[in-house]
């Protein structure tokens, strides 16, 4: 038994993230073992962060309602906020404050170490957004955060719990974030650092950590008038750089360093350890953590991913806040996919030293299912966009009709057995089952995970049209017909309204997937005919559980 524990750090950690979730509902996860997913960003009222959030509770009612065998996820916030109004209370509650302001005591050599250390402008950044591009911010604050009450507090749950559940099981923790702005390039590295360096954690051969650095992939268009000058997408590179050769140090050191534990290995003291401040970080080690050969890397993994020419994710310039919301890339989807082979511990080993690098430069030949890095993506994935598909415009159109209407429906029969005295009548209905109740809790996941693949092709932004070719334009065309103007799902009514034709016109599972292969489920009414005569095992499973198993089941291609 494992733990899973992924430290999303900032907007694209939590991009990358939510991408894990929808790899995760497509049963990709071996064993199923559960997920704690740790939201590490300072702007907290990000988009993309507060979208991820939203994303795991959807995805905990949908497992909840459907008993679908997958994996429990659970999102954690961590102590960044807490430890920050620590050091200045007028962070509370949204409050705003400088650099400046929670760097220095007035009086003091801090004041003099800021002033010599960070210019002007970077004393004057506003915090309550994020670092705006400043890694070093970063790295500064988090050394003062490692000092406050806070963090040597229970409140520090990322520590706390690792070390909880290491005494009775394997924990391997992902960390994800950005090396071209500011909150992933300064947090990703000493977050890993303070795990590595905690004694029950970081020595622990029941303990695995690795890292997903995101390169530069994608960029937004800042509206006219707008001043750019806290994101700069000409600098990415430049930054990039930076982080991972301060990262990566030099080989000399290392090598130097590995002779020096050499030298004590064959010494009097036969258990020598490593030092255990080392900020070796692109580099791979595949030995146990308690092993003296084991090197002066922090990670056991490092995954590297970049993009060329960087992809158009957002119509909207944003200097965090709810405005940055971006779409999805094949590059999160990507990198998703290696949390789950470093979960699955089913990477591909690299030399040692050495990271993991997957880079797209485009023109590229278009990206379809035999260039997916995992060869059991394409048919889980499949199985769950057609139950999603099948949701939305089968079961939901017909759980808005009354009661007198489903009891008439041969599954639901098999379900909750016949009335009359030779059991030919309607299906004999729970009278405090609430059908719409429960089919609306399903809904938001289902519509979200078919948006996901929708975006990946990027249609709307992309500066490589049709690049990525997994699914067809008909996956987009009858996703969006169960959008309203709003760009919502439609209001019940209109399913009553339309549902005949939802069910005898528009439902063809099998359009929508690229390479031909097919179920044996051709429209809705094959689809009804299959469910009448389905084996229902009721065993363990409440409601209208049995139902979207065997759905989900006879979506699947044999």
């Amino acid at each position: 038994m494992a733990i899973n524990v992924m430290v999303a750090i900032g907007g694209t950690g939590a991009r990358v993230a939510e991408a894990y979730v929808y790899a995760a509902a497509s049963g990709l996860l071996h064993g199923n073992e559960k997920t704690l997913i740790y939201v590490v960003d300072k702007d907290i009222d990000c988009g993309n962060t507060t979208r991820l959030m939203k994303t795991i509770d959807e995805y905990r009612a949908m497992r909840e309602c459907t008993g679908l065998d997958l994996p429990e996820i659970e999102h954690c916030s961590w102590l960044i906020e807490t430890a920050m109004v620590e050091l200045d209370p007028s962070l509370e509650k949204g409050g705003s404050a400088t650099f400046r302001q929670v760097a220095c005591t007035p009086g003091t050599g801090d004041e003099l170490l800021v002033n010599l250390m960070h210019s002007k402008e970077e004393q004057n950044l506003d915090l309550k957004k994020g670092f705006y591009g400043h890694p070093s911010l970063g790295a500064a604050l988090y050394g003062l955060i490692t000092e406050t009450d806070t963090f040597h507090s229970a409140a520090n749950t990322l520590v706390n719990s690792i070390k909880n559940e290491l005494a009775g099981s394997n924990v391997n923790t992902f960390f994800v974030g950005s090396m071209f702005g500011g909150t992933g390039a300064s947090l990703l590295p000493n977050v890993a650092q303070t795990l590595q360096e905690c004694e029950e954690i970081g020595r622990s051969p029941l303990y695995r950590q690795a890292a997903c650095l995101m390169l530069p992939y994608f960029k937004f268009q800042p509206p006219k008038g707008v001043d750019t000058a806290k994101v700069d997408f000409s600098t990415f590179d430049e930054k990039t750089a930076t982080a991972l050769s301060f990262y990566d140090r030099n080989n000399t050191m290392m090598q130097n360093a590995q002779a020096d534990l050499r030298k004590r290995l064959q010494s009097a003291d036969p258990n020598a350890k490593l030092p255990l401040t080392s900020s070796y970080l692109i580099s791979t080690d595949y030995k146990k953590r308690n092993d003296p050969q084991h090197g002066l890397a922090i990670f056991d993994d490092v995954f590297v991913f970049g993009q060329k020419p960087l992809e158009s994710t957002c119509r909207m310039y944003s200097e965090g806040g709810a405005n940055q919301t971006h779409t999805f890339t094949v590059t999160d989807f990507y990198a998703a996919l290696s949390a789950v082979e470093f979960f699955n511990q089913a990477t591909v080993k690299v030399p040692e030293g050495t990271p993991h690098m997957y880079t797209a430069d485009m023109p590229t030949p278009c990206v379809g299912w035999p260039q997916v890095p995992n060869a059991e993506a394409q048919p889980l994935i499949e199985q769950m966009v057609r139950f999603c598909y099948a949701f939305l415009m089968v079961l939901y159109p017909a759980f808005t009709q009354n009661k007198r209407e489903l009891a008439d429906y041969e599954f639901l029969k098999n379900i909750y057995g016949r009335t009359g005295a030779l059991g030919m009548g309607p299906a004999n209905l729970p009278p405090d089952l609430d059908f719409g109740e429960e089919v609306e809790r399903i809904v938001p996941f289902c519509e979200k995970y078919l948006r996901f693949f929708i975006e990946l092709h990027n249609r709307n932004y992309t500066v490589a049209a049709n690049s990525v070719e997994l699914f067809t334009d008909f996956l987009g065309w009858e996703h969006d017909f169960l959008m309203d103007n709003n760009d919502n799902i439609q209001e019940r009514q209109w399913f009553r309204v339309n549902y005949n034709l939802l069910r005898r016109e528009h439902f063809k599972p099998d359009n929508i997937l690229i390479g031909g292969r097919r179920t044996a489920i051709p429209d809705a009414v094959a689809l009804w005919s299959r469910l009448g005569k389905y084996r229902v095992d009721k065993t363990g499973y409440r409601d209208l559980q049995p139902l979207y198993r065997a759905v989900y089941d006879i979506m699947r291609v044999r």
